[in-house]
């Protein structure tokens, strides 16, 4: 397998969070999307985090990845500008664990963290370490699956038509087709001008507001929403999508693009090569034992100009309101590591744990949605059958438009129901069983410790969540069921284990042993 390099966010980003919230139709409110916003606000204060933006999708199913701000938002990960996606359960994430691995994955290689309100940092359990494998079998997975959905959006996007997504600011749909929005393109040319005149994001968002405009999303601007416009070339006429050369209408000239990317280029903050290629591999599942904020990544140069790299307690950093000492960033990450191999991969543990993750495999399986799947195609067959039937016998102008229209729309939903019949196919074929599992676990008993990629398995599979002292450790594993692990939680697990020092899910004991 060979995922793209993970590329950390920068130091100065480490605090930065957004939130991502989601409610379905059919079972929650608008109300919903409040008690996740309020959850994850209180969540961020009390771990030391920024909260630097939201994402919101509205009555879409998490089964599906078809969510215009969760796309938005794995998109915008790529810039760089935060550390953490919180959300109020990992089920508002992605209910579908497939998706959930490649997802995170590719947050990962972005250097983002997804961290949950509600749950511990993993979920709990040995579902964690079957999405890791999920993770280890992505790339061909990934391969296969989107040749399959590529396919039906391909043929929209010959057509001229709307993919569907989120719409650029400046723009509306029309009969399915992209249009200028007059008051919003005013809006677009004023940011470019401002911009390319010295202006600076700030001011310009501030005017915005006070002019009554606001994003597609009904959000005040900020220099986020105005850094998204100026980047955005669909301005410029393109709107490539796949392999397809398509046009859009224009709002701004290709000269005035050309100048404000220049300046976007000159004003771009530079970061120490050094520092931005660190990856603190424990970020958000490590925490202060003292206080309970999030250990952040943190890092100082010598007078010769090594790098040192440091965990810090995100509470001592921000209000200095904690003395938890940092912690040598290697040093602390081999020590998890090797107490990780030591106490969770023995060969009776391993077979114990390759059973439950087949049991969770199995009952995750949905054979039963490809039978579903099936009938409702061989019923869409047979209508479309009937309509292309009805069309030839009918001379009725009336009669032939109704009847387009009804087999565009049945043509539609063939396709989707095609395309998710041909994905969940793919993965009854990517099942696996437990030797293959016992295989996989394996692999974590050999490895080099100074291997940063190994490390990151490792912790990523096996380790829950991490609250370090200054003179002692306690590390939760993704090996027993467990809700969210509080610092509460743990003060009384450790309080019980330093009387008898046994524990099934977590290991105690410190770096300072090594």
């Amino acid at each position: 397998m060979a995922f793209a390099k993970i590329r950390p966010v920068p130091p100065e980003n480490a605090r930065n969070a957004v939130i991502y919230a989601r409610y379905s139709s059919d079972k929650q409110t608008e109300n919903s999307i409040d008690a996740q916003l309020r959850a994850a606000y209180t969540y961020c204060e009390a771990k030391g985090l920024r909260v630097v933006g939201e994402y919101i999708d509205r009555a879409i199913s998490g089964t599906t990845d078809n969510r215009p701000d969760f796309q938005r938002m794995i998109s915008d990960a790529k810039k760089r500008q935060f550390a953490f996606v919180v959300v109020y359960r990992f089920d508002r994430f992605a209910r579908n664990r497939f998706d959930s691995a490649i997802y995170k994955k590719e947050l990962e290689n972005s250097g983002v963290r997804v961290l949950s309100t509600e749950e511990s940092v993993g979920t709990g359990d040995e579902g964690i370490i079957l999405e890791s494998i999920y993770e280890a079998m992505a790339e061909s997975y990934s391969r296969r699956l989107s040749k399959v959905v590529a396919r039906g959006m391909r043929e929209t996007a010959l057509k001229g038509l709307s993919t569907g997504g989120n719409v650029s600011f400046g723009y509306k749909i029309e009969d399915h087709r992209l249009v200028i929005d007059e008051g919003e393109a005013s809006a677009v040319r004023f940011i470019y001008e401002e911009y390319a005149g010295g202006t600076s994001k700030t001011e310009i968002a501030n005017e915005l507001n006070k002019r009554g405009f606001r994003t597609k999303r009904g959000n005040a601007f900020n220099v986020v929403s105005v850094t998204r416009v100026l980047e955005n070339r669909m301005y410029i006429g393109e709107n490539d999508y796949l392999d397809i050369k398509r046009e859009c209408p224009v709002i701004i000239s290709r000269e005035l693009f050309a100048k404000v990317q220049k300046e976007l280029k000159a004003n771009k903050r530079t970061y120490g090569k050094k520092n931005s290629e660190l990856n603190y591999l424990l970020s958000g599942k490590l925490f202060c034992g003292h206080c309970g904020a999030l250990m952040i990544g943190d890092s100082g140069t010598s007078a010769n100009g090594e790098v040192y790299a440091y965990y810090t307690c995100g509470k001592r950093k921000k209000a200095k309101t904690c003395k938890k000492k940092s912690e040598k960033k290697e040093e602390l990450e081999k020590y998890v590591c090797q107490q990780t191999i030591i106490n969770v991969l023995s060969d009776k543990n391993i077979e114990k744990i390759a059973k439950r993750i087949k049991e969770l495999s199995d009952k995750e399986a949905q054979s039963g949605r490809i039978r579903q799947l099936e009938n409702q195609i061989r019923d869409l067959d047979k209508e479309l059958d009937a309509a292309t039937a009805a069309l030839i016998k009918t001379s009725s102008q009336a009669a032939l438009r109704r009847i387009n229209e009804m087999i565009e729309q049945l043509e539609s939903q063939h396709q989707t129901f095609s395309d998710e019949l041909a994905e969940l196919r793919i993965r009854e074929e990517q099942r696996i069983g437990e030797k293959e599992i016992v295989t996989y676990l394996n692999t974590f008993r050999h490895g080099n410790l100074n291997d940063e990629d190994f490390r990151r398995r490792v912790i990523n599979a096996l380790v829950n969540c991490v609250h370090v002292f200054d003179d002692k450790i306690v590390i939760y594993y993704n090996v027993l069921n467990s809700e969210h692990i509080s610092h509460t939680e743990m003060l009384s697990d450790l309080e019980a284990i330093e009387k008898d020092n046994c524990s099934a899910n977590y290991t105690y004991g410190s770096p300072k042993e090594k």
